[in-house]
This record gives structure tokens, sequence and C-alpha cells, in this order.
């Protein structure tokens, strides 16, 4: 099977590339999309052993890009709010108090210290979520996940706390 898929591979490569290249803008995301179109059709290669694959290899990049733009659209949302949250972070060394500082700080201490690392990578040094799930050895999904997590449970506790000093 391994040298069916490899032949088959070197056969269609440039068409998948072509078909994925004409519906997303980025290299990268083009790329990531052949990924997942080709992972798929490992996984269910026989389904793809027919007189002309062109047809169901459309079909199978067209609903991976469509999924795609989902999510990237749920991750576009979110980086319009992350900006204010990066602006957020990059004023608050100069405009944060000595209290409201150590209530951060304690707040943080509170966290894994992984997800401030991922936290400190993304809103700091400006990492990408790709470079952040490299990083850490995750997928960027779960990277995504851990890092709204943890800016719950932040928001939570500054909330909190700022109730109790009143």
């Amino acid at each position: 099977m391994e040298a069916e898929f490899r032949s088959f591979y070197k056969e269609h490569q440039r068409f998948v590339h072509h078909i994925a290249a004409s519906q997303l803008s980025s290299a990268g995301d083009v790329g990531e999309v052949e990924s997942l179109v080709w992972y798929d059709i490992y996984r269910h290669f026989e389904r793809f052993q027919v007189e002309d694959p062109r047809g169901l290899l459309r079909r199978l990049i067209k609903w991976r890009t469509s999924n795609f733009h989902r999510t990237y659209q749920t991750f576009r949302r979110v980086d319009v709010q992350e900006e204010r949250l990066y602006e957020l972070f990059h004023s608050a060394s100069t405009t944060l108090d000595a209290e409201t500082r150590l209530s951060l700080q304690e707040a943080l201490s509170q966290e894994q210290p992984q997800d401030i690392s991922i936290l400190f990578g993304r809103y700091i040094e400006g990492m990408t979520w790709e470079e952040l799930a490299t990083q850490h050895g995750l997928h960027r999904n779960t990277v995504w996940k851990r890092t709204r997590a943890a800016l719950k449970r932040l928001r939570v506790f500054l909330s909190t706390h700022s109730e109790n000093q009143v």
C-alpha cells in the first residue's frame, strides 16, 4: 500500500495544491489544508483507488478548506479581542500601580508554568498559535483553548480580588 500511496501522491500532488491554492490566500494555509487532505487520503486510501479520483479530491479539498475558513473566522474574531489584551499587557508595565501589579503576580502564581509561558509568548513576545504549539509540543487548538481558559481564570481571580479589596 505504501508504494501505491507514494505513486498516487506524486501523480496528484500538483492537482491538490492547485485546488487548495485557488481557495485559500496564504501559502501557510494552503500547506495546512494540503496536510489535512493527504492525511485523510492516506487513512481512507482504498476509497481513492478509482479510475479518476479528481472528483473525490475536489470534494475533500472543498470540505477541508470550508472547515478551515470556519476555524479561521473563529480565530480571527478572537484575534480582535487579543489585540486589546496585547495593548493592555504592553501598557501595563507603565500604567499599573503597585497594588494591581501584586494582584496580577498573585493571579499568575496560581497558573501552571506552561500556561504562563504560553500567555507570555502570545501577549508579550507576539508569537503565533503555530509557534507556541511547536514550542510546547501541543496542537494549535490546544494552545488556543489553554490560553482562553487561563485568561478566564485570571479575570475571575482579579475581579474577585478587586471586590475583596473594596
